[in-house]
């Protein structure tokens, strides 16, 4: 007759339930007591000039997390190390500002000019603030003036007068440029814009500002006081 059917294979042991290890919360009390202690030396370091400023917060916070990550070795911790090596890079990038010549150097500077510059005036910041007033200048109807303001690494302000014409072409490669109460944000941040003095008619002075700028903001603003 018939070969009777085979019997069943016998069942394995069931595969044991997966344990869900908890995390700990080591990295967000070490990340909210590096800024903690970060903030408590801001009183102290401002007593000093940037970027030393800078680095005694950034050095005091790094040495909280550096301490995290030693007791991490006993605990399970995930974005300590990502925090101390930016931590760590900025204080490198500092320490190196603190040491560059003296151009390189942070710095703040004001430039109000009181007499025509002619036609190719140009300021430059290299790491820093930069303001440039322009509203001292001697304009006549008719004048065209170049003006070319550049910052590297920081900001730079620059306020015209309102009965300019200011035809404007800036450029920015990582920042803000903020023309006017308009934002335009980079990458790569571009504007060519005509800006009309208050008073319409006429043959208004011209101003051909043209900006450049690698990292940081750009202000523009109309001095309508």
């Amino acid at each position: 007759g018939a070969p009777a059917p085979a019997a069943p294979a016998p069942a394995g042991p069931a595969p044991a339930p997966a344990v869900r290890r908890r995390r700990s919360p080591l990295t967000p009390v070490t990340l909210l007591c590096a800024a903690a202690a970060g903030a408590a030396t801001i009183p102290a370091a401002r007593e000093y000039p940037a970027p030393d400023s800078w680095m005694i917060v950034m050095a005091t916070a790094l040495a909280v997390i550096g301490l995290g990550l030693v007791l991490g070795g006993w605990f399970r911790t995930r974005g300590l190390a990502t925090a101390g090596t930016v931590l760590s890079l900025a204080l490198v990038t500092s320490s190196v500002a603190a040491e560059a010549p003296d151009s390189m150097k942070y710095r703040e500077v004001t430039w109000r000019p009181t007499t025509d510059p002619g036609t190719g005036q140009e300021y430059r910041v290299t790491v820093g603030q930069g303001t440039l007033d322009l509203t001292a200048l001697p304009l006549r109807a008719g004048r065209r003036i170049v003006v070319r303001a550049e910052v590297v690494v920081g900001g730079l302000a620059v306020t015209v007068p309102k009965n300019a014409r200011v035809v404007l072409d800036a450029r920015l490669m990582l920042g803000d440029l903020r023309i006017d109460g308009r934002t335009t944000s980079g990458p790569n941040a571009r504007v060519e814009r005509v800006v009309e003095p208050e008073s319409a008619g006429g043959n208004p002075p011209v101003i051909e500002l043209r900006l450049r700028g690698k990292i940081g903001d750009v202000d523009v603003d109309v001095d309508r006081g």
